[in-house]
């Protein structure tokens, strides 16, 4: 994809600064690929099914998982090329780097079939497994990147444990070109633990709490890797003077800050949203804003770069009906900022850290409140707001945690929340958690 192939569109909350009024505005920049510009994927997939066989994922767990898988596979060309590991206390290589003609299909749906459970969790070892085998295929020059899909129900309790170590194993393989995905299964599993392999891997975390859910997110996670069109997707934001802040990327800095966007599909749409903090100016003058967007193909190539430039007026206060909020992107940003929220707060919830998941919403309450105050929903946001104070700050377990945990990390990067859209009962995951 090259420049001519990115849709970009970037919307202040007002697009003026009001004079000897609060100069900081909020910057909302969107990057998707065009509509209706949809190209076929000529790359072929260089796939590592890393399949938890560990004794937890009895109770109808890993037959769900085998089914998915098989159905994986099925869809797989003869140019696609299929690692298959499974692990437990041990790690298992069954199939490494095949090429998925018939004969390739059928011993991996053989293979399949025979997986056990047994013994403990073992993630590191089977992702690091599933990690080499991939690496391997790209060294053949058969592909040029990878990617390693865990289906895991279960909390690591052997090999690495520990979720920052994790996510700098994930970091440096994904500088490879090897990018994690990970699917939780059922009620029971660590979202830090593969949260940090996929945050690391440059890829998804889905929540699957029953075995159609295991399908869809497992089909949608196969069929938005026949869309990348772009990777290591950054936006640098520049302004002389200003303070500049993240809202749905925890990152601040001066002048300067790059973000980081990841990777980027033909049909999903990656926002940014900062806040830009400038000191005083008079009417009449303005500030200037330079964004700078980097990325690299998906079917390889030289890096690709496009540089857009912003300017924002300081006028006088009375010109304000001129220049009336944008209450859409107000919104967008607000909805971005609370699925941030959310996301850090539950990942101190996780660890336990009861204190650091209330205070993310007590040092953040301030500024939402100001960001929400015009809009026709304030209310019902400020009450959601209060109630998903109350459950991060207390131990919090369950359906319920991993679904907003999941689904909140998935809104503030722009992801599809790959599961079908439908209002079930929480007692509808029973068959795939412990009886």
């Amino acid at each position: 994809m090259k420049e001519n192939d990115l849709k970009i569109e970037m919307n202040w909350d007002r697009a003026a600064i009001l004079e000897n009024d609060d100069p900081t505005r909020h910057l909302l920049v969107e990057v998707a690929a065009p509509e209706g510009e949809r190209s076929e994927k000529t790359e072929p997939l260089n796939l590592a099914l890393a399949i938890d066989t560990s004794g937890s994922m009895a109770h109808g767990r890993l037959d769900a998982a085998k089914v998915a898988a098989i159905e994986v596979i099925r869809s797989l060309t003869e140019r696609d090329h299929l690692s298959l590991v499974h692990f437990g206390s041990d790690v298992n290589v069954v199939l490494k780097g095949v090429p998925m003609d018939r004969s390739g299909r059928e011993a991996a749906i053989g293979a399949i079939w025979k997986m056990r459970t047994a013994g403990m969790t073992n993630l590191s070892g089977g992702w690091y497994e599933a990690g080499r085998c991939v690496a391997e295929v790209m060294d053949r020059k058969d592909s040029t990147s990878g990617r390693i899909l865990i289906l895991s129900d279960g909390m690591a309790n052997q090999g690495i444990c520990d979720s920052e170590k994790l996510t700098m194993h994930a970091q440096k393989l994904a500088e490879r070109g090897v990018a994690t995905s990970a699917v939780g299964i059922g009620d029971g599993y660590s979202p830090l633990q593969l949260d940090a392999l996929a945050d690391g891997g440059g890829g998804r975390l889905h929540d699957a709490a029953d075995p159609e859910e295991l399908h869809q997110a497992i089909i949608g996670e196969l069929n938005q890797l026949r869309t990348v069109v772009a990777r290591k997707m950054t936006i640098t934001v520049e302004s002389t003077g200003a303070e500049i802040q993240g809202i749905n990327k925890v990152k601040d800095g001066f002048d300067q800050v790059e973000y980081s966007l990841g990777e980027l599909t033909e049909e999903e749409t990656r926002p940014l949203a900062v806040s830009i903090d400038w000191p005083k100016a008079e009417s009449g003058s303005h500030h200037a804003v330079s964004l700078t967007i980097r990325w690299q193909p998906a079917e390889d190539g030289p890096q690709q770069e496009i540089v857009r430039e912003l300017q924002i007026p300081v006028v006088p206060v009375d010109q304000e009906k001129d220049f009336p909020l944008d209450l859409a992107t107000i919104g967008k940003i607000a909805d971005l900022q609370k699925a941030t929220l959310d996301y850090r707060s539950l990942r101190a919830n996780e660890r336990g850290d009861f204190v650091g998941a209330k205070q993310r919403y007590t040092e953040s309450h301030s500024h939402y409140l100001g960001l929400v105050a015009h809009l026709p929903d304030r209310e019902e946001r400020l009450t959601e707001f209060e109630i998903d104070q109350n459950k991060a700050e207390r131990e919090w377990h369950g359906r319920e945690k991993l679904n907003k945990y999941v689904k909140s990390k998935k809104q503030l990067s722009g992801e599809f929340d790959l599961k079908k859209q439908k209002s079930r009962d929480r007692r509808s995951s029973e068959h795939l958690n412990k009886e």
